[in-house]
């Protein structure tokens, strides 16, 4: 499987001129043999691939294993900064959780507040709507009382 000279450089972990140095220490006649130009671009066979990376074996395990240290302090890292995010939502929800709680007593206490002044207006509307009915004479009462006789022999129907 061929591989251009970029892939081969990002897969080894190393800068593309790196590789074009090794593949210009090879001999000529494996380079003609393995490297083929398409559309000015060089790709590389296996059998150059492996020779590339054989010539660079010590300096790929020394930056593999500085990769990796890098990898793990960016990891450690990452964690410690999740592990503090995590505490400050714990706290973004408790505190939110009394917010509501402080805002459900608020509500509780302007209710009760206002309870006490509605039962009296209440009370008196209905006492002034039974006032203002036993002020308005009715029609009946506008009549003069007729006496036990008159009512007895009254001629007129009610």
């Amino acid at each position: 499987m061929s591989k251009t000279i970029k892939e081969l450089a990002d897969e080894l972990g190393v800068p593309k001129n790196k590789v074009n140095y090794q593949l210009s220490k090879i001999d000529a006649q494996s380079v003609s043999k393995f490297v083929k130009v398409k559309h000015g671009v060089k790709h590389l066979e296996t059998p150059i691939q492996k020779m590339i990376a054989d010539n660079m074996r010590l300096k790929l395990s020394d930056q593999k294993s500085f990769k990796n240290d890098e990898f793990k302090q960016v990891i450690n890292h990452l964690e410690e900064q999740n592990k503090a995010k995590d505490q400050q939502i714990k706290e973004l929800h408790r505190l939110l959780d009394q917010s509501q709680q402080l805002q459900l007593m608020t509500e509780k206490k302007l209710q009760a507040l206002k309870e006490p002044q509605h039962a009296p207006e209440s009370d008196a509307e209905s006492r002034n709507d039974l006032e203002s009915e036993a002020s308005i004479p009715s029609v009946e009462s506008a009549k003069k009382p007729t006496s036990f006789w008159q009512r007895l022999f009254s001629t007129r129907k009610q």
